[in-house]
């Protein structure tokens, strides 16, 4: 269960074991005042609160989250694997929403798809369009699909993780100007050893970041061109034992960037850096005390909205009827209760 950020409660507590959560935001507009999250969740050993489906969750610090429709999924995929991994909400250049997502159902790594599923809105209140989207035809997946708009080349470009001829996952993309349709793939960054997970921050101070996860660590390349093969990597990175999943973040109120890393097993665990300089390539680690995600929420999306937006997707999902309590001093831990006994939890 996750807090109303606007009655959350905070207590001491006696250990400590690790909380976060991750995101990723397209460039935001002039009038955008807070976020919205995409993710699919994931509990511990697969158990109650895991759940495939597209889930949304606002924020209007990017800090705190509230899910909506009580953490349950708003869409759920009827073709391929029927079910998603890895959501991702771009904002086009039209104003509406196109929402991409790794054509997987829970952890069958096995599963081969050469697909991607697509959907539109224009509100993300209602999801029209879906379909899959074919990106290539080789005997390997399509993972954690993110996509930016090229202004150089009048499209979007559509970024996964795929085997390629190498023989290790590398960053693969596709170019596409309705996501129905699409380029043949090209290897977007491949710096000799496995990589997966990319995800971009465009066009910031005339540089383009593309951020990966190497070894259950969160590195970091950059580029002044978005040409494929043009990224070369720039810092040594961050972990917090496995993670991956990492997403870029820019403030709406502040210089602050924040860098958040998904854990690598399904316990639905995130950490968060931040920085004031993406160019110097360091991070610092963020405060726990200072975020809290939705429950069991896995490798998460955020692109950012505006408060009317804001109001309309509460409005249509509804908060959650319940309160998350958790701890000050020791913030991987939440009070619950069972059987009549309250207690404090770690996450």
């Amino acid at each position: 269960m996750t807090p109303n950020p606007s009655r959350r409660l905070v207590l001491g507590a006696a250990a400590s074991v690790p909380l976060a959560l991750t995101l990723g935001v397209p460039s935001a507009h002039a009038a955008d005042s807070a976020y919205v999250m995409s993710y699919f969740t994931e509990s511990t050993s697969l158990g109650a609160g895991t759940d495939y489906g597209l889930h949304l969750a606002v924020s209007t610090d990017g800090l705190q989250w509230m899910p909506l429709n009580q953490n349950n999924p708003v869409v759920t995929p009827t073709e391929g694997a029927l079910g998603l991994r890895d959501p991702f909400i771009l904002r086009k250049q039209d104003g509406t929403y196109v929402v991409i997502a790794t054509d997987l159902k829970g952890t069958d790594w096995s599963y081969v798809s050469q697909y991607v599923h697509v959907w539109n809105s224009t509100d993300l209140r209602t999801f029209t369009g879906y379909h899959r989207l074919k990106l290539h035809d080789m005997n390997t997946h399509s993972w954690a699909p993110e996509a930016f708009w090229d202004a150089g080349r009048g499209q979007y470009a559509l970024i996964y993780s795929a085997v390629n001829s190498s023989g290790h996952n590398v960053i693969m993309v596709n170019y596409t100007t309705d996501f129905v349709t699409a380029s043949a793939p090209q290897v977007f960054f491949d710096p000799g050893y496995d990589v997966i997970d990319g995800d971009m921050a465009v066009g910031v101070n005339g540089v383009n970041y593309l951020y990966f996860k190497k070894d259950q660590t969160l590195v970091g390349a950059r580029s002044s061109s978005l040409d494929p093969g043009s990224f070369t990597v720039f810092n040594t990175g961050v972990a917090h034992g496995g993670t991956e999943a990492p997403t870029l973040v820019k403030s709406l109120t502040s210089s602050t960037w924040w860098l958040w890393g998904d854990t690598y097993t399904p316990n639905g665990v995130f950490y968060a850096w931040q920085s004031t300089d993406l160019s110097a390539g360091t991070w610092n680690a963020l405060d726990q005390k200072t975020y809290t995600q939705p429950v069991n929420s896995k490798h998460c999306g955020v692109t950012t909205i505006t408060s009317t937006q804001y109001s309309n997707l509460v409005a249509k999902w509804g908060a959650p009827a319940w309160n998350r309590l958790k701890s000050y001093n020791y913030p991987d831990r939440y009070v619950r209760h069972a059987n009549y006994v309250g207690r404090i939890d770690t996450y």
